[in-house]
């Protein structure tokens, strides 16, 4: 057995779903979380930020949002 797959950028433990932006070649994704309106945005951003550094070899945890 290998070692467990990394989190998907694309299938985030938060409950927006992102936007593909840019060519095939060169992918982004992003993740539309509030339009600033909405204080509970933050607690997403930081579920993300977690979950998106996790499939980061290096990036701890406790790295900040």
């Amino acid at each position: 057995m290998g070692p467990p797959a990394a989190p998907a950028p694309a299938n985030p433990p938060v409950a927006v779903r992102p936007v593909a932006l840019g060519p095939a070649s060169g992918p982004a994704l992003h993740y539309p979380l509030s339009d600033g309106s909405d204080a509970r945005a933050l607690g997403e951003l930081h579920r993300l930020a977690a979950h998106l550094r996790a499939g980061v070899p290096g990036a701890g945890a406790g790295t900040g949002a």
